[in-house]
């Protein structure tokens, strides 16, 4: 029979289906999983660790082998099960389920819970089980789980694990440290063990003692003082008064002249200009301009053929304040102290040689303080009042 094989194999046609044969063999193993019937790891049920007395089962650190293998995926895509185990993954997740016993026996001697409304809610604000409202979604919920390959109870599980790991280990990992001198006495008390006995004993069969002196109940009063003083008490009476209820004196002569001269903004008569004007760069320039317009020449003609418009020339409605900023103070006064039509001698300020002309003057009186006494006065009484 071995002879047979030997003679097949040996041919060109055996050694074709020994090739088919071996890559058949290799596919085999390359689908075989942890998890496949016969394969390299079938889960029987069997503890394999235990920790704070509760027995991790084989089934168990399969279930979380798995998952770790699926997270590894999602960063090497190409890993398999035999590269995952031979990387430390199967004892990592060994280790891992030992932790998590540990943190369980150590909850429930100390007496700490997990209730089933507190998983609810950590399951409703995980994004994942959430649908389009934001609201928590049972479909989106039953749909992820299909997906991830994840049972309902091993989601609770897990999040209760996460939540019993934060109130046990959370105020460990945020007490400050101390220096190994320091926390080594303490560690060695826990492994002392002492035993005694307590026997109550009332007050009333204690001695009385010798009474406090004076100068004991006065150094104990002075230390507890605040025991023994009353906060400061104030009684006090008021009266509201509506503004109708108050009498509310007429401001003085000296009062309204002091608002109306502080108001001549309001109150005060103003002035506007309409002027023309041509700055020229030097004083000859300027000097000759003058001679031209005042020896009868148009201003606006004159500026003209010197390459000035019209509207550059002429400034309308202007006060002394804006023109002066404009110009300069002195050429301002210059400028509305002038009559109507009157054309000023050159003058000089920082952009060169100002020639101004008065074209129309426009003014307004003043408001006098008798025709608004009664209105200052009553503005007054309202500032009065509110005083």
């Amino acid at each position: 029979m071995i002879q047979f094989f030997r003679n097949i194999f040996s041919s060109k046609i055996g050694a074709v289906i020994a090739i088919l044969f071996v890559g058949l063999i290799g596919v085999s193993f390359a689908l075989l999983d942890i998890d496949a019937p016969g394969g390299m790891f079938q889960p029987t049920g069997d503890a394999v660790a235990t920790a704070a007395g509760e027995d991790i089962s084989d089934t168990r650190i399969q279930q979380m082998a798995n998952r770790a293998l699926q997270n590894a995926r999602e960063e090497n895509p190409g890993i398999d099960m035999a590269a995952f185990i031979e990387s430390g993954g199967l004892d990592e997740a060994i280790d891992q389920a030992a932790r998590e016993a540990a943190l369980r026996g150590f909850a429930k001697e100390n007496g700490l819970h997990i209730s089933k409304r507190l998983i609810d809610s950590m399951i409703a604000e995980i994004p994942v089980f959430q649908g389009l409202t934001g609201e928590f979604d049972e479909n989106t919920f039953r749909q992820v789980l299909a997906q991830q390959n994840l049972t309902e109870q091993e989601v609770r599980d897990d999040l209760m694990r996460q939540r019993l790991t934060g109130l046990i280990l959370g105020p460990v990992a945020q007490a400050a440290y101390v220096p190994e001198a320091v926390a080594r006495p303490f560690a060695q008390l826990l492994l002392e063990t002492r035993r005694g006995q307590i026997a109550a004993v009332p007050s009333s069969a204690m001695p009385q003692g010798n009474p406090p002196s004076a100068a004991e109940l006065n150094a104990f009063y002075q230390d507890n003082i605040a025991r023994y003083t009353l906060p400061e008490r104030r009684a006090v009476r008021y009266a509201v008064f509506t503004r109708d209820q108050l009498t509310v004196p007429n401001p003085t002569e000296e009062q309204v002249r002091e608002y109306y001269q502080a108001n001549s903004d309001r109150y005060g008569g103003d002035e506007t200009r309409t002027l023309r004007q041509i700055i020229l760069p030097d004083e000859a320039a300027a000097r000759n301009f003058y001679r031209e317009v005042n020896g009868g020449a148009d201003f606006t003609a004159a500026a003209g053929e010197r390459g000035f418009s019209e509207g550059a020339t002429r400034i309308s409605g202007a006060s002394q304040e804006s023109f002066g900023r404009q110009t300069s103070a002195e050429i301002a006064a210059a400028a509305f102290g002038a009559s109507e039509g009157t054309l000023l001698q050159p003058q000089r300020s920082g952009l060169g040689w100002h020639v101004v002309q008065v074209v129309d003057i426009v003014s307004r009186n003043a408001t006098p303080l008798a025709s608004v006494r009664s209105e200052i006065t009553a503005a007054l009484r309202e500032e009065l009042a509110n005083e």
